[in-house]
């Protein structure tokens, strides 16, 4: 079986779970509120996207600036959800541990940025 690059990422991985519980909690927005599931699956689904076009990438200036763009996509959904627990439709709880995923993601991305710039700079 062919896998891509970006497949054997752990990040990208973990922001594909992510973006699972992500269609579960829009699906729970009213449809008046129709505006907050569509930003909230554009940042989840940003995510992995990016992980997936840096990791096929080769200048390190370029795959670099798409990790970034992901990590900043990580950023966006913490702030959906605070968004989505203040609108009450979803628990703190719920709130915490999706938080604990992005930040897990987040920590990774800035790692593979970090590497990435430092090999760049030999």
């Amino acid at each position: 079986m062919a896998v891509f690059q970006h497949e054997q990422l752990e990040v990208y991985r973990l922001a594909i779970e992510f973006m699972g519980n992500s269609v579960g909690m829009a699906a729970r927005i009213p449809r008046q509120r129709w505006f907050m599931a569509d930003q909230f699956l554009r940042a989840a689904s940003s995510v992995p996207l990016n992980i997936a076009e840096g990791a096929a990438e080769f200048r390190a200036a370029e795959k670099a600036r798409f990790y970034r763009i992901a990590r900043r996509s990580t950023a966006e959904c913490a702030a959906c959800m605070d968004v989505l627990q203040v609108m009450g439709i979803l628990a703190a709880e719920e709130v915490d541990s999706g938080k604990t995923k992005l930040l897990n993601v987040a920590g990774k991305l800035t790692r593979l940025v970090t590497g990435i710039e430092a090999r760049d700079r030999k």
